[in-house]
């Protein structure tokens, strides 16, 4: 049951960020403490907007946003797909029937 959980949030994640207004998200107001407090931007200041742009397929946007995307973005992809197929491998697991041959063992 937690691999099914599992596998609906690993799509619904971005399913929800591409439904979310690219507005809302490019005019809202900073999340980063570290630019709320010094006024500078951070590393990863934009990088949510960028990530939400990306969804969004708005990909200079995404780059306006933060340059950073161009590495991140592949990388969580490789890590979304590959927890996705572990995910699905296991509940696949868990789902199969035993063979004949575990059946047989188990009737006298």
């Amino acid at each position: 049951m937690l691999r099914a959980l599992t596998i609906a949030a690993l799509i619904g994640i971005p399913i929800a960020l591409a439904l979310v207004p690219l507005d809302l998200v490019s005019s809202g107001p900073t999340l980063c403490l570290y630019k709320r407090f010094t006024g500078a931007d951070c590393m990863g200041c934009g990088m949510t907007r960028s990530m939400v742009s990306l969804f969004h397929l708005e990909f200079g946007a995404a780059y306006d946003f933060n340059r950073g995307i161009i590495g991140v973005a592949p990388l969580l992809i490789w890590l979304w797909v590959k927890e996705l197929l572990r995910n699905v491998r296991l509940l696949s697991a868990d789902l199969r029937l035993p063979s004949k041959a575990a059946t047989a063992r188990l009737t006298p």
